[in-house]
């Protein structure tokens, strides 16, 4: 969750309905931190700083076994584009957030 100005920052796929935070899966042999780093650099070009987890969720349903791991960074800087993977990125207040951000993404 990169957070600017008491905003925070959602991502619009190009291949989904909904705006999500960045991130997505960790790879072989990589931490969870390594990952949320990687994620926010490929897709919206983000190089982090000092991160805190805010808490790792759990999604069972439709038979899913999904953990997301969320942290929290104030402390980045945006260095390249968006991935090709990114329709759109941009900072919403926490209690404004678009009407099609997804209710994982609200919970969290």
């Amino acid at each position: 969750m990169l957070v600017q100005d008491g905003k925070v920052m959602l991502v619009h796929h190009t291949y989904m309905s909904q705006w999500y935070l960045p991130g997505g899966g960790a790879r072989r042999g990589e931490t969870l931190e390594e990952a949320a780093r990687r994620e926010a650099h490929e897709e919206v070009g983000a190089e982090m700083g000092k991160m805190d987890l805010l808490g790792v969720y759990s999604n069972f349903a439709q038979h899913k076994s999904d953990h997301a791991a969320v942290f929290i960074c104030d402390d980045f800087r945006m260095k390249d584009s968006p991935s090709a993977e990114i329709d759109s990125a941009a900072f919403y207040p926490a209690n404004d957030l678009p009407s099609d951000t997804s209710p994982g993404t609200r919970r969290r």
